[in-house]
């Protein structure tokens, strides 16, 4: 059954196969094409060429092919045959990604036979990474361990780019294998072979070990191979590993071929109005097509060439459903095209709704795909993000959206709009800024009416904002109170990253061995107060990695008649966290687990319901005027 499902799972990934004679590489790009299911389906992200030469399953799992008594959960073979692969010297090129904190690993490599007899390989496992042959269960294979980084300290090992990612080459010439890692010889390895005797059935395969991520694929842990028939030069290897650095650097995510790297992205929607962003790989103009029906009625042309582009669509009916497409147009005259999306405009007072609340989709954007697809079934207006979009997408780590939160997220946010608030991850608001077009762009705070509903979007990174202006808490906590005193809604719900109550276990104290602060004192002191004064109904936060709600608190005290009740629903992709051993005072549910959060409002009466990452009911209640 299980390989079945891989199967399946294989099917969206992308390739692209270039020239394969010569001095040209034969090359594979890996990224996975996350869609809504049925008529929704619509891949708004980078395109890519689909692969031209053979793939194909083998018929039973490669028994030879496992690691450490693991075996591959994800494989593409024939990629090359025998008639294709030299014997005497090549170069084999991997750029993998390992963002995650349990163990996987994927390696490509020449196996023969129905048990997948391994030739040579070249990959990682955890933090492990190989080179070399294997002879009869002897291997004489290169194995390093990459960079152990203790409190930001690289100890041993080879280093990764910007953490996570590594670009692998591996050179075989003269019975020599030579490692480099990111441009630099890292190891070499003399063996008695000169030739490679391949049998009939030998073929290129690239194989994933994903057992400890069980949503995770293959294109999650490798970008691209590239094949060589002969031995690249150190030179030539140092600027392959450039470009790819380069690419990172700038958010890049194909090489030569016009594409999206982020968007079009929804953010927030009025009645009248919504705002959208969109991003390509490099200067474009571009148009914005709309209307309620096909074909469109109305659009707006943006002559200016620049990579990212923001814009309000204006004089919308209000509750109505839309229909839209982002056409970009690059300097070369490259065209490329959203294709047909939808939306909706909020509704006036009176009306129901549902809103989404998410937290932490940081690192694992197969996570955020399995979320997303739940999200999308249920139709909310909005999707509530609080905070930590990315694991650390700050200045330097723009892949972090570009290859991360958008490859996740956008299947869903092309559809429905996001209501964002920063977390310590986007920290410096760098990229985070980039990204979104908010209704005021002045201030890290904002507020949002939507129906019956008014939001308070908070930034609660003092640490980063207190270094700007020593006066930003105490501006901040007097916006707050204005602004909810100026508030005739009839729910008022607030967000914002770090929490005001948790059980967790060992962010503020190890419960273990301590008393602990059960959340962060700055937002406990800075809001409470004040969503007590002005009757706030529920406030969501993150940054801890699993699910808690609690009960109505008032002065310190439960009070579930008048008390403000907080939701901790950081279960977006993050690694998952534990509760403290012992319940806590103000705890009504807690679990650890990846989920979301779904609220909706009809008239006097609140229903908030929590799913897993499998549609599992996992908690509910309801609050009433």
């Amino acid at each position: 059954m299980r390989t079945i499902i891989k199967f399946f799972l294989l099917i969206p990934f992308l390739l692209s196969a270039h020239g394969n004679h010569g001095k040209m590489p034969r090359s594979w790009d890996f990224w996975p094409q996350y869609v809504l299911p049925g008529s929704a389906e619509n891949y708004v992200g980078p395109r890519s060429p689909i692969v031209t030469s053979p793939i194909s399953l083998f018929a039973k799992r490669p028994l030879s092919m496992s690691h450490k008594g693991e075996h591959a959960t994800d494989y593409l073979t024939n990629l090359m045959t025998k008639e294709e692969l030299p014997s005497t010297e090549f170069t084999i090129e991997m750029l993998t990604v390992d963002h995650v904190n349990r163990p996987v690993g994927a390696f490509v490599g020449v196996t023969q036979g129905i048990e997948s007899e391994v030739k040579w390989l070249l990959g990682f496992y955890d933090n492990d990474v190989y080179f070399g042959e294997i002879k009869n269960a002897q291997t004489a294979t290169i194995e390093l361990k990459k960079a152990h980084r203790s409190h930001g300290k690289t100890t041993e090992g080879i280093e990764s780019i910007k953490k996570y990612w590594n670009h692998l080459v591996g050179v075989y010439k003269e019975g020599v294998f030579t490692l480099y890692n990111n441009g630099k010889v890292v190891a070499q390895k003399e063996t008695n072979t000169t030739k490679f005797n391949f049998a009939e059935d030998a073929r290129l395969e690239v194989s994933a070990f994903l057992d400890n991520e069980p949503y995770m694929d293959l294109g999650n842990a490798v970008r691209l191979v590239n094949f060589y028939e002969h031995a690249l030069s150190g030179e030539e290897i140092n600027s392959a590993f450039t470009k790819q650095y380069d690419m990172l650097e700038n958010g890049l995510i194909f090489d030569g071929l016009f594409h999206y790297t982020a968007g079009p992205y929804l953010n927030t929607v009025f009645e009248n109005s919504i705002n959208i962003l969109w991003e390509t790989d490099k200067p474009a103009k571009g148009k914005v097509y709309w209307g309620t029906e096909l074909p469109y009625s109305d659009s707006l042309e943006i002559n200016e060439a620049q990579r990212v582009h923001k814009v309000t669509l204006e004089n919308l009916k209000k509750d109505f459903a839309y229909f839209y497409n982002v056409k970009s147009i690059s300097v070369e005259n490259e065209i490329i095209e959203s294709g047909n999306l939808t939306f909706r405009t909020a509704p006036e007072k009176g009306q129901p709704f549902a809103f989404a609340v998410v937290g932490d989709t940081e690192a694992r954007p197969f996570v955020n795909d399995k979320i997303g697809k739940l999200i999308w079934e249920e139709r909310p207006d909005f999707l509530m993000l609080v905070g930590d979009l990315t694991d650390g997408g700050q200045k330097n780590h723009r892949w972090q959206w570009t290859h991360e939160y958008f490859l996740g997220m956008n299947q869903l946010t092309s559809r429905i709009p996001v209501l964002p608030a920063p977390g310590n991850g986007e920290g410096d608001r760098v990229w985070y800024d980039h990204y979104h077009n908010l209704p005021d762009k002045t201030m890290p705070y904002y507020s949002y009416r939507h129906g019956d509903a008014e939001f308070f979007m908070l930034d609660t990174n003092m640490g980063h904002r207190e270094r700007e202006d020593k006066d930003f808490r105490r501006k901040q906590r007097e916006w707050l109170d204005k602004a909810l005193s100026e508030s005739d809604a009839k729910w008022k719900f607030a967000g914002h990253h770090h929490p005001t109550y948790s059980s967790d276990e060992n962010d503020y104290g190890d419960t273990m061995r301590e008393q602990s602060e059960n959340g962060d004192l700055n937002v406990r002191n800075d809001f409470v107060d004040i969503y007590e004064k002005h009757n706030v109904d529920v406030v969501f936060f993150g940054h801890l990695h699993s699910y808690e709600r609690t009960h109505g608190i008032k002065n310190g005290k439960v009070n579930n008649r008048h008390g403000v009740v907080y939701v901790q629903t950081g279960g977006g992709g993050g690694n998952h966290e534990k509760p403290s051993p012992t319940k806590n005072w103000f705890t009504r549910k807690v679990f650890s687990d990846y989920h979301f959060t779904l609220v909706n409002v009809v008239d006097n009466t609140l229903t908030i319901t929590v799913v897993d990452a499998e549609g599992r009911m996992r908690d509910q209640f309801m609050i009433e005027k």
